[in-house]
């Protein structure tokens, strides 16, 4: 089990250590200095946002999804709403 978490949270590490240098090459190819604040401002817009954008995608489509089982199950076409 141990050696389960530890090679996840190396595979974590891994992932964030790209993610950092990813950044830090971007903001020098821009000629800008790349620092800490920077990087977690790029965390925040690209993954949470990205993952907000997602989950909405995903209530989109369950809303949808349901909708169309509710509406078959009662013999409601979209024609008659």
């Amino acid at each position: 089990m141990d050696t389960e978490n530890n090679n996840q949270n190396q595979s974590n590490t891994a992932d964030w250590v790209e993610h950092a240098k990813k950044y830090i090459e971007t903001q020098k190819e821009n000629n800008e200095e790349p620092t800490k604040e920077g990087w977690y401002q790029t965390l925040i817009k690209e993954d949470l946002v990205g993952a907000w954008d997602e989950m909405i995608e995903t209530f989109k489509d369950t809303w949808e999804v349901t909708n169309t089982m509710i509406d078959s199950m009662f013999g409601i076409s979209k024609e008659s709403k």
